[in-house]
């Protein structure tokens, strides 16, 4: 069985902090569970539980991007808008009225798939 590194992907991108996905490393299924109901789950052998959201530091992927501009006016804006409560809305609005963010999904895109494989690897998952 091979894991689907584009779905593993998508479910990293549509973490919340909630819900944990796992692989049922029999059938390759990825599925969500809320926290809660995980300890009541029984066979739990057959699954690895995905990252969580805290393990993914979106907050360092939106840095990363911020270095890899070349626009002054962009990076400028850009460190601003990360800075306190809400940096994330006010982030995505500021990416969204420069113009810029087919990059940021694309940056954040390849981060994700980073994370998965290195995620597979760790669990000595063929992708």
């Amino acid at each position: 069985m091979k894991v689907n590194i584009n779905e593993v992907t998508a479910r990293l991108d549509a973490l919340i902090d909630e819900r944990v996905y796992f692989l049922d490393k029999r059938t390759g299924e990825i599925f969500g569970m809320d926290k809660d109901a995980i300890k009541s789950y029984e066979e739990k052998e057959y699954y690895t539980a995905l990252p969580l959201k805290n393990d993914i530091h979106e907050y360092w992927i939106m840095e990363h991007f911020i270095e890899s501009l070349t626009n002054k006016n962009h990076i400028n804006r850009l460190k601003a808008a990360i800075n306190g409560k809400g940096a994330f809305k006010r982030f995505k609005n500021t990416i969204n009225y420069l113009g810029i963010d087919d990059n940021w999904y694309s940056i954040k895109g390849n981060s994700l798939e980073k994370i998965a494989i290195k995620w597979c690897e760790d669990n000595g998952l063929d992708y």
